[in-house]
């Protein structure tokens, strides 16, 4: 009997000495297998990589500029959504001014665009000033310091950071890399175009009136109340005027056919007030009224000066409050009673600070905008009193009224017809009109010329990228070919020592 055959030895443990002479003998067969076994793993590994689908995603990254995005409003107060930008009336006119249907379905683009928000930076600043903050060594100014410093630096961020995305995945048709780049551009002008037209997102904010608040029906009101009226819509119109010439560029703005600027608006409506709608009041229109309706004049003028009256003691209050205001603001950035650094220190002496300094110092090194809020409070303090001034004049032009209305004097060949008032009030009110409607095309020549939606909506931060990804990562595919490889070794190796070790017992 050969001496090869498995057999115990003495103490009854089994010897491993056929299985090595075994296993040596069928090396280079083993390593064959071994070989094949990973040229079909590479070989079918490469196949079911390259057929499984692929996932693609373009992206453009943009920060919204406009008030109130970071609130979900627009300028104007109607609510925003990140969806906006991507909804089915902006989508619409991309898709067929691209010509889209060429390469995917409309239903396809609008399922695989997403709007994200991106804020990463504000994830760094907060790691940033978390671990600073976390010194226990900080003095109290050096505390104070950095959290001003890390509140400026969050508000810089509040600005919300989006990402347009599309994506496809499998082997749905998509657009050309090129192509896709334009409509997604495209998506976001035109959802700025459209968010400037039909949401207020792009003008200036000033309030704007129309030409129906003139227009209104005043036929059932007495002859002085239509003109009181009628004057009291040309000094907001004035006033509108006023406004639109503070913005950039309305000195040299041109409305109308007559290329008429915004100072040649307002001089016409002075001329109207100051020489038409007051003197007829004051000299014409009082001598001209039925006698029946003198009471309800007389209530009238009455009522309004009462309402005036009140207006007038609210802004002496209101600026009486904001004169202390400003006195306790500037009284106190002066900071009273705080002890100087020299005070109770001899010459030569270290200075010493109090607790009672340090807050102190603390207090006004925090308020980094004195300035602005002191030039803010004496704006509105002027303001308030120009204000005081119109309601005081408007006082005058009313008590002036109820004494000549009470009294009855003054020659009747002063008084006009009513037919004529009537007349006299029609052209003026039609020129009021087609003034304010001059004054809001400057609005918008204005707002149109200076203000681009694209420009003004949003910013773009990272330039188009593309990524494109498979479902099966090549790492997992290298994971899988060395659990394959390690575990066919095994079979391998055990299948073919242990049938070389089958014949040689068979044999025995």
């Amino acid at each position: 009997m050969p001496d090869s055959n498995v057999t115990p030895t003495d103490d009854g443990v089994i010897s491993l000495k056929p299985f090595l002479i075994a296993l040596r003998t069928e090396r280079r067969r083993i390593l064959i297998a071994w070989g094949l076994l990973a040229v079909v793993f590479s070989i079918g590994a490469v196949t079911y990589y390259l057929s499984r689908p692929i996932e693609r995603t373009s992206r453009i990254e943009f920060r919204l500029l406009f008030d109130g995005a970071d609130r979900g409003q627009y300028p104007n107060g109607t609510s925003f959504a990140a969806t906006d930008i991507i909804a089915a009336s902006v989508l619409t006119p991309v898709y067929e001014r691209n010509e889209l249907e060429r390469y995917i379905s409309y239903d396809r683009l609008k399922s695989g665009l997403w709007v994200l928000e991106s804020s990463r930076a504000l994830e760094l600043l907060n790691y940033e000033y978390q671990a600073k903050l976390a010194d226990s060594k900080l003095q109290t100014v050096d505390r104070a310091r950095i959290e001003a410093e890390f509140r400026q630096k969050l508000d810089a961020l509040r600005v919300p950071q989006l990402s347009l995305q599309f994506f496809v995945t499998g082997r749905t048709q998509s657009p050309p890399t090129q192509v896709m780049e334009k409509v997604l551009n495209d998506i976001l002008a035109e959802w700025a175009e459209q968010a400037a037209a039909q949401r207020g997102a792009v003008g200036y904010q000033v309030d704007v009136l129309t030409p129906n608040v003139i227009l209104k029906d005043t036929l059932n009101q007495t002859l002085l109340i239509r003109y009181d009226t009628l004057r009291r819509h040309v000094e907001r119109v004035l006033s509108q005027v006023d406004r639109l010439t503070e913005l950039p560029g309305a000195t040299t703005s041109r409305v109308g056919p007559d290329e008429l600027s915004l100072i040649d608006l307002r001089t016409s409506l002075t001329d109207l007030r100051d020489f038409q709608l007051t003197p007829l009041i004051g000299s014409r229109l009082l001598y001209s009224l039925k006698p029946d309706e003198a009471a309800l004049n007389v209530l009238y003028l009455e009522g309004r000066l009462v309402e005036l009256r009140r207006f007038r003691n609210t802004y002496r209050e209101r600026k009486a409050q904001l004169e202390a205001a400003l006195q306790a603001f500037s009284a106190e950035s002066l900071a009273p009673g705080v002890p100087k650094l020299t005070e109770g220190t001899q010459a030569g002496a270290p200075a010493q600070m109090s607790d009672t300094f340090l807050d102190r110092l603390i207090e006004i090194a925090g308020r980094s905008n004195a300035m602005d809020y002191r030039t803010e409070l004496t704006n509105r303090i002027i303001d308030v009193g120009e204000e005081g001034l119109r309601i005081d004049q408007d006082i005058a032009f009313y008590e002036e009224a109820l004494r000549m209305l009470n009294a009855g004097r003054g020659s009747r060949g002063s008084a006009i017809s009513e037919d004529d008032l009537t007349t006299v009030f029609d052209k003026i009110q039609t020129r009021v009109v087609e003034i304010l409607d001059l004054t809001n095309e400057a609005y918008a020549t204005i707002s149109a010329a200076n203000l681009n939606p694209r420009s003004v909506l949003y910013q773009l931060t990272t330039p188009y990228s593309v990524q494109t990804l498979r479902t099966v990562t090549p790492g997992y595919l290298l994971l899988t070919g060395v659990a394959v490889m390690f575990a066919g070794g095994l079979v391998i190796i055990f299948g073919m020592v242990g049938i070389v070790l089958l014949k040689q017992y068979r044999l025995s």
